[in-house]
């Protein structure tokens, strides 16, 4: 399996128990979707590693206590701590243009809502209460909030996102002396 062909669910934050359990931390708004898997890629070595489970149960913080088949002690597990777990892409549900995964995002052109490109996502983070995407705006960093108020549509086969942009948000990462200046 190609790294490009997975989407990247989580990381094994440690081990637990004495047979070989680990602890799943599943990076998604909803990780009791997951509680179905079967087998997972594991990162190693830069090589994406199939794992079968043996048995998953996610709780309500994200954290599933996993137990792959053939990984029987600590000592095993332990081998497997701050490794990322993957899942094939064909795993997810297919969205139309009104929902967008957060890994589809990095590489998108962010559009106001008559499509013109107004800067790149380059990223995104969880900043625990909302996500933001990280743009590159006039060649400088900026951050644009992911809520649903703004979101239009998404564009994949254009690899656009269309948002309703207010009106100077964007401006301030690049002339932020004027914003300051404005308001004394």
């Amino acid at each position: 399996m190609n790294r490009d062909d997975c989407f990247l669910l989580g990381k094994i934050a440690r081990t637990t128990g004495l047979k070989g359990q680990v602890i799943l931390h599943i990076d998604a708004d909803n990780p009791g979707y997951y509680d179905y898997l079967k087998s997972v890629f594991v990162e190693q070595n830069k090589q994406l590693v199939s794992f079968s489970i043996e048995s998953i149960s996610i709780k309500s913080n994200g954290q599933a206590y996993t137990k792959f088949k053939d990984i029987d002690t600590v000592d095993q597990a332990e081998k497997l701590k701050n490794c990322q777990v993957f899942l094939p892409e064909e795993e997810l549900d297919k969205l139309d243009d009104t929902s967008y995964y957060y890994h589809e995002l990095p590489g998108l052109a962010l559009c106001d809502e008559n499509g013109l490109e107004r800067a790149t996502i380059t990223n995104f983070i969880d900043t625990g209460m909302h996500y933001l995407a990280v743009v590159n705006y006039q060649g400088s960093e900026a951050y644009f909030p992911l809520n649903h108020q703004l979101f239009v549509r998404i564009d994949r086969k254009n690899k656009k996102i269309l948002f309703h942009i207010p009106e100077g948000l964007l401006d301030i990462y690049t002339h932020p002396d004027e914003q300051v200046n404005d308001e004394q």
